[in-house]
């Protein structure tokens, strides 16, 4: 089971979100009621935008983390309903279910940033109701299990991919990102540079396609200044620090911004602030295709416009 999870996290981390369903579902055929499996399957079908199928597995979730009388696995239940709620645009129905998961504990920085913003669409009257079918959704997913109902299975239709190594080091002005892949084509390689992204993307010599991708990145960077280079055995990227702070990790986690942004919005909508321009979060915009990626993309608007 562990193997499987890992398998179908790997994909996520690659965005080839039908191979993690795929290999969550390995898990579960093993398991039917492994929680990490089926939150996990849940977010991989939100990212694809399968909101019916990612209830079908939050529902299960739900009564799996009940029957345990687990508290921290409830409260993460109700977060993924409501979240999955919202960005389908019932907002009548993400409201309770995202206030269940603060009366249950749930520690996630953004919960109460997207409570606030389903309360106002409801409040101006922007609901719609989400009629996902969930019975027969349930039925599809164990419908798809049945040809991946295995580990050996799953590997014989999406083979493994060459393992590439990636190591980092920084300095004040810059990060340097080495990927360790042996001969790559320079006329076939693909950089996009941008202030808080990075792609990459080359064929590699077991005939697959490699693509690395972090957005959004730690910190911004100057795609101007920025550079890269091709060595026999190696990729070197340079990316130039827009502002001298130490990186912890490459890519940004949305939960910790969350949390040094936000102190306590239960209390007011207003915050104590030294700029004479306070920020109203109630009023926060969150773009639709922000919200469509689960709520990652939506901290570089949160960046964008708190300012």
């Amino acid at each position: 089971i562990e193997h499987s999870i890992k398998l179908g996290d790997k994909y996520a981390d690659e965005k080839s979100f039908d191979e993690a369903v795929t290999a969550y579902s390995a898990a579960l055929a093993e398991n039917p009621n492994a929680f990490k499996a089926l939150i996990q399957r849940s977010i991989a079908f939100q990212k694809m935008q399968k909101y019916a199928e990612a209830l079908a597995d939050l529902d299960n979730a739900l009564k799996v983390a009940e029957s345990r009388g687990n508290r921290e696995q409830i409260s993460t239940a109700y977060f993924r309903q409501g979240l999955v709620y919202f960005l389908a645009g019932d907002f009548e129905q993400a409201v309770p279910l995202l206030t269940k998961g603060q009366e249950y504990g749930c520690t996630e920085a953004s919960l109460a940033i997207w409570k606030l913003k389903a309360e106002k669409g409801l409040s101006e009257g922007k609901s719609v109701k989400f009629d996902g079918r969930v019975e027969d959704v349930a039925k599809a997913i164990k419908t798809a299990e049945a040809p991946n109902a295995s580990v050996e299975a799953m590997n014989r239709l999406a083979p493994v991919k060459e393992k590439i190594k990636i190591d980092w080091y920084q300095s004040t002005s810059s990060v340097t990102l080495t990927i360790f892949a042996k001969n790559i084509d320079k006329d076939a390689l693909r950089v996009t540079m941008a202030a808080r992204s990075l792609s990459v993307n080359f064929p590699t010599t077991s005939s697959s396609e490699y693509a690395y991708e972090l957005d959004p990145l730690f910190s911004s960077i100057n795609p101007e200044k920025s550079t890269y280079k091709v060595f026999g055995t190696k990729l070197e990227l340079v990316l130039v620090k827009n502002e001298p702070v130490k990186w912890t990790t490459l890519e940004a986690d949305a939960d910790v911004a969350a949390a040094q942004l936000v102190t306590d919005v239960n209390v007011a909508t207003h915050y104590p602030t030294s700029s004479k321009k306070g920020t109203n979060w109630a009023s926060f915009q969150v773009d639709e295709e922000d919200a469509k990626d689960g709520g990652e993309d939506f901290f570089k608007t949160l960046y964008k416009d708190a300012s």
